[in-house]
């Protein structure tokens, strides 16, 4: 005894067959639906057809889709590998050149010279030079000592070539110290140191005689 799903087959292929000879229906249509046209006079049969408009009058169309609907979608999987990394691009071209930054703040003065001339003699006080000194061009802070020497009384004037003097009555033993600032416009600057003896005959001889120079970057004064 067939089965109903049996007879249901059956029926689809007997239909299938009609009996004016071999009938080849489109099934599944385009769209996936199947139709069919079943019979009602008991027999069960169904039969196959491209449309429900070619079913009979004593049979009920009848039609499904072969794809079911959509399912839920799936939750997401865990994340891939890390791919290879890829060649280096080609580079690019050179950019336009950016402004001019301001200017930054000024720095810290640098480092200071230091131009020394001595002469230890000894020399007479009679108004010739001591010692002297060339130096740059440039700002000075200078010094200038010498070291008097006799064993009379005698009053002595020194004095340097900026114009900076000293008049001293002599003591033996007594160093005489000058400073001043000094600018030296040209290529090159002098200093120079003199002493002179008020009496005579000259009883004064001068002796550690030294000038010291020592640039900077500006005078103040």
């Amino acid at each position: 005894m067939l089965g109903t799903g049996m007879k249901i087959a059956a029926g689809i292929v007997a239909g299938a067959l009609s009996t004016g000879g071999l009938a080849l229906a489109t099934i599944p249509a385009a769209d996936g639906t199947i139709t069919a046209c079943y019979s009602r006079g008991g027999d069960g049969k169904l039969r196959a057809v491209d449309s429900a408009s070619q079913c009979r009058p004593n049979e009920t169309a009848l039609s499904w889709n072969q794809r079911g609907p959509a399912g839920p979608q799936g939750g997401a999987g865990p994340p891939g590998l890390t791919g290879p990394q890829g060649p280096a691009g080609a580079q690019g071209a050179q950019g336009l050149q950016g402004e001019q930054g301001a200017a930054g703040p000024q720095g810290e003065p640098g480092p200071s010279d230091a131009f020394i001339a001595r002469n230890d003699g000894p020399m007479p006080a009679n108004g010739d030079q001591v010692v002297s000194l060339t130096v740059p061009r440039g700002y000075y802070a200078v010094y200038a000592k010498v070291q008097l020497n006799s064993h009379g009384t005698d009053d002595v004037k020194c004095q340097l070539s900026t114009g900076e003097h000293a008049e001293v009555e002599y003591r033996n033993g007594q160093v005489v110290v000058l400073q001043d600032l000094y600018t030296a416009d040209y290529e090159h600057g002098y200093l120079t140191l003199y002493c002179t003896s008020q009496s005579y005959p000259i009883a004064t001889t001068l002796t550690q005689a030294k000038i010291t120079a020592i640039k900077v970057a500006a005078l103040h004064g």
